[in-house]
């Protein structure tokens, strides 16, 4: 099982080092990006669309508003920039939270589940991540999504993490479905892996 675990994460690195130009990790964020909640990962590279930067961020467990204590929320945030010029253009974001929620709160990147790639060869990059939400009391399976994104589109997979005694879920959606045969296998090795952590 090690090694195959091994091996799924060698895929990943090199599909990662396929993409045009290298990926760098930031550190700091350009100073005309603004930031909500804490910094999880951010990585910039640059492609045919021009120099592309991609950040994940979440915010703290927080009261839900309302005066209740013991309802509580927690959001989380994905950007991707693109600089052309003198110009800085959000091509996508994306939002997804859990509210009012009274029990044990999932609402989590998955950091190491992020990968650059060009698996089209189009020049323009595909942004791959994954995250679990949720709100729940007992031991059951996470939400959990992926989200692949190329200039502006979306492709998507909604679920369920993999947890004995429970069924999983895996649902693409309708854009995933009519997406390149590249980009459905690559979601689906991606799913494989972290449904299953």
């Amino acid at each position: 099982m090690r090694f195959v675990w091994f091996l799924l994460m060698v895929l990943g690195v090199q599909a990662t080092a396929h993409a045009q130009g290298k990926v760098s990790p930031l550190t700091t964020l350009p100073p005309d990006i603004q930031l909500k909640g804490q910094l999880i990962k951010g990585v910039s590279w640059q492609d045919q669309a021009g120099l592309n930067y991609f950040i994940l961020a979440e915010t703290a467990e927080a009261p839900s508003p309302g005066g209740d204590p013991d309802y509580r929320e927690k959001f989380l945030y994905a950007w991707h920039y693109v600089r052309r010029a003198d110009s800085l253009l959000l091509r996508r974001s994306i939002t997804d939270f859990t509210k009012e929620c009274p029990v044990d709160l999932s609402v989590n990147h998955i950091p190491e589940s992020l990968t650059i790639t060009d698996l089209d060869g189009d020049k323009l990059a595909e942004i791959t991540f994954l995250y679990t939400i949720g709100c729940a009391g007992d031991v059951s399976p996470h939400t959990l999504k992926l989200m692949m994104l190329e200039d502006g589109a979306k492709y998507a997979i909604r679920g369920t993490t993999v947890m004995d005694g429970y069924p999983a879920e895996k649902n693409p959606d309708t854009a995933l479905k009519a997406a390149p045969a590249v980009f459905q296998q690559y979601a689906d090795k991606r799913w494989e892996i972290f449904s299953r952590q």
